[in-house]
């Protein structure tokens, strides 16, 4: 017959043993369940952010293309000895410049960073010098002159600063989704180290 001192003795031990067992099981439950709330609030956070980058790329990308397609048309009407292609091009131009414009000051309204206001800054001033001598020599044209080569030569000098300094600040807008990606990339590797870490530690402190 069993004494029941041997057997409260045996008890104890045995809660001993299962101890480290159960608090290790409550440790790795709370563990789990903080990385996950805070993964899927980091997720969140990350999507969000992420399209809110892409939109901007793609507005850049956009306001770009637009500016290039509107500016071939202005140099094919300097460009033409048909006096009645500007007029036939007007309306396009017009409503593309005016997309132009909302856009930009959709980009202006965004800009944060120190180099994406540099890279604009830059835009604005190549933009409005190609631009003063578009109207100069589309005006020259409209009182009868002949656009020689080398003022065409001179515009197209200019248009091509000003589309440069366009894909400039859509690269500066590309490099920030690079960089989000990158370091989205490295907070879930830091995560998975962090959580593996902690189990090492925990069945190591089991094992002692």
């Amino acid at each position: 017959m069993n004494h029941p001192m041997s057997m409260k003795k045996t008890s104890s031990l045995n809660r001993r043993l299962w101890l480290p067992t159960v608090l290790a099981a409550v440790v790795i439950g709370v563990v789990a369940v903080t990385v996950s709330l805070q993964t899927r609030d980091n997720i969140e956070t990350g999507r969000q952010i992420e399209r809110e980058l892409n939109e901007r790329l793609e507005r850049a990308a956009r306001w770009a293309a637009l500016t290039e397609a509107n500016a071939a048309r202005g140099m094919t009407v300097l460009a033409s000895t048909d006096t009645s292609l500007g007029g036939k091009v007007k309306a396009d131009m017009e409503a593309t410049s005016a997309r132009i414009n909302e856009i930009q000051k959709s980009i202006e309204a965004a800009v944060q960073l120190p180099e994406e206001k540099a890279a604009l800054a830059r835009v604005t001033d190549t933009r409005k010098t190609y631009i003063d001598l578009r109207k100069q020599l589309t005006a020259a044209q409209s009182a009868g002159e002949s656009i020689d080569e080398a003022r065409l030569r001179g515009l197209r000098d200019r248009l091509a600063d000003y589309l440069g300094a366009q894909q400039a600040f859509v690269q500066t807008q590309k490099a920030q989704v690079e960089a989000f990606s990158t370091t989205v990339a490295r907070s879930r590797m830091t995560t998975v180290q962090i959580v593996t870490g902690m189990m090492f530690g925990l069945v190591a402190l089991l094992l002692l």
